[in-house]
């Protein structure tokens, strides 16, 4: 999953995933280079409802996301997708990223 950090009690993240745009470019997870943010939208709705589902986790209002990163995508393309109003109830604050160059080091 991309693009999630949870926040512990004591507030100190702790990410799902990062870098939600990126995904489809480095073919992460096996994600097709077609990702984008509606996939994003619906895959994040899955960790979610495993969230909201497991009786283990007491706090479920404290995520914070998309933390996508916008060298792909917009920070509007992704909630364009209605991210908010679907998700309100779990997000504890919203993050976005501004990735400049990378180095890339090596053969691909």
């Amino acid at each position: 999953m991309a693009g999630t950090c949870i926040l512990s009690p004591n507030r100190k993240p702790q990410c799902v995933a990062d870098h939600a745009g990126l995904l489809s470019r480095h073919s992460v997870g096996g994600r097709p280079i077609t990702y984008g943010p509606q996939d994003y939208f619906n895959e994040f709705g899955v960790v979610m409802a495993a969230i909201n589902n497991d009786a283990s986790i007491p706090t479920k209002n404290n995520i914070v996301g998309p933390s996508i990163s916008s060298s792909q995508w917009s920070p509007e393309q992704v909630l364009d997708t209605g991210y908010i109003q679907a998700y309100t109830n779990n997000l504890g604050a919203l993050a976005v990223e501004k990735c400049v160059n990378y180095l890339h080091i090596g053969s691909h």
